[in-house]
């Protein structure tokens, strides 16, 4: 195992010694954004207020998922990152294990979703085109060796499993599995209690959109609107969670709760009301 990790930093030096430059070093850090919390939940609610609801809601759900997922993984497994193992490699380093790789994860899932969902060729190609940057970038900064990413790709190709074939199979009785699956969170992993607070904001929000009396997509100036009130208070809510973290709960069930009912809610009140005058 250690003869593997020392072959696998130097395959990184090498990588360094080819590629690497203040330009590449800016453009994958970049890169490397692409697979935080928060570009992944900026997507989520783009697509879900924007593009396909339905399928937005889907995201949500798998993210959700492979972020509890990879945090259980990473606390069984327990292995160290490159940068951790050798500094002089690593652009950035963060304190958690390596292995699977999260950003991976992500890259499979955004990706494949990408092929499996769009009809045009071109989204398809962005999104492979995504996944291969975003996995390169992960081993280019020295997060993550090559077997880290290798890992998170396997996690992600069976979480896109899960994605296309299992759950269309939950639809018909949606509002039932919608409150028991914060509950499947808890039992993947016992510490992630704030995803099980969302899950359940979640659910009640989509319960009560789906007693909205039209369900259909909004005109597209509305639907922005949706979409940025959903963004900007959803963080702001993380923001209060961080800040007053005695109230986690409270703003882990508000952070679901808005994500999927009350900020667009609000958008499409006032814009009714404006219309009205």
């Amino acid at each position: 195992m250690i003869s593997s990790y020392q072959a696998q930093v130097e395959w990184i030096q090498k990588i360094h010694t080819t590629l690497r430059s203040p330009a590449m070093d800016r453009f994958f850090i970049g890169w490397g954004y692409a697979g935080s919390f928060a570009f992944v939940m900026i997507v989520v609610a783009l697509v879900w207020y924007l593009l396909n609801r339905k399928i937005g809601v889907k995201l949500f759900y798998i993210m959700i998922l492979s972020g509890v997922t990879n945090m259980a993984l990473k606390a069984a497994f327990d292995l160290p990152r490159p940068c951790q193992v050798d500094s002089s490699i690593g652009l950035i380093c963060l304190s958690s294990p390596g292995f699977p790789s999260g950003a991976a994860q992500t890259a499979i899932l955004f990706g494949g979703i990408a092929v499996l969902e769009c009809r045009k060729r071109i989204y398809k190609i962005l999104g492979i085109l995504f996944a291969l940057f975003l996995s390169f970038s992960r081993i280019y900064l020295g997060v993550h060796y090559f077997t880290d990413v290798f890992g998170g790709w396997i996690v992600g190709a069976i979480l896109l499993f899960v994605y296309w074939k299992l759950f269309p199979k939950f639809e018909r009785g949606w509002k039932i599995w919608a409150f028991l699956f914060p509950a499947l969170l808890l039992l993947i992993e016992r510490h992630f209690i704030h995803s099980f607070w969302a899950g359940l904001g979640v659910a009640v929000g989509l319960l009560l959109q789906s007693r909205a009396k039209d369900t259909s997509m909004p005109k597209w100036g509305i639907r922005i609107g949706q979409a940025w009130s959903v963004i900007f208070g959803a963080f702001f809510l993380l923001t209060l969670k961080r800040t007053l973290p005695a109230y986690g709960p409270i703003f882990g069930i508000g952070f679901g709760f808005w994500f999927s009912f009350l900020g667009a809610w609000l958008i499409t009140k006032v814009h009714t009301r404006l219309s009205s005058r």
